[in-house]
């Protein structure tokens, strides 16, 4: 919550450049707060298949179903690929400098790109290959 309440604050801080802002700012922050809250806790206390299964009950279009259940999968693929980099970068970097740094974290963003890209083909080639469509 830590992390997402200062874009709300942002987002809703935009209000207070229109009439009679001040009511709207403080009624857009409180609704966008709970609600995330409420996000928040329903992700920590609910496993994701049963998010999932609800949905598919709710009649979301498939589509949406799976391109969310893939999005949760790929997430960690693409955490488990930063790990990895990270590991490596440090095993390799001496001395710390600030223009390195900036040069390796460009480097690393690209070549993250790159690898989570191949792996998830090869992922997607695994899933068509056991008969998923």
């Amino acid at each position: 919550m830590a992390l997402i309440e200062p874009m709300l604050v942002a987002v809703a801080a935009l209000t207070l450049l229109q009439p009679g802002g001040g009511a709207r700012f403080a009624l857009l922050l409180a609704r966008s707060t709970l609600s995330v809250t409420t996000l928040l806790l329903l992700g920590a206390t609910t496993p994701f298949s049963e998010i999932l299964a609800l949905l598919r009950r709710l009649r979301v279009p498939s589509i949406l179903t799976t391109m969310a259940a893939l999005l949760h999968r790929y997430v960690f693929v693409l955490g488990e690929e930063m790990q990895r980099m990270r590991r490596a970068r440090r095993s390799r970097t001496f001395r710390k400098s600030r223009a390195g740094a900036w040069h390796s974290l460009s480097a690393a963003a690209g070549a993250l790109f790159l690898r989570t890209t191949e792996r998830s083909e090869r992922i997607y080639r695994a899933m068509i290959a056991r008969g998923w469509k």
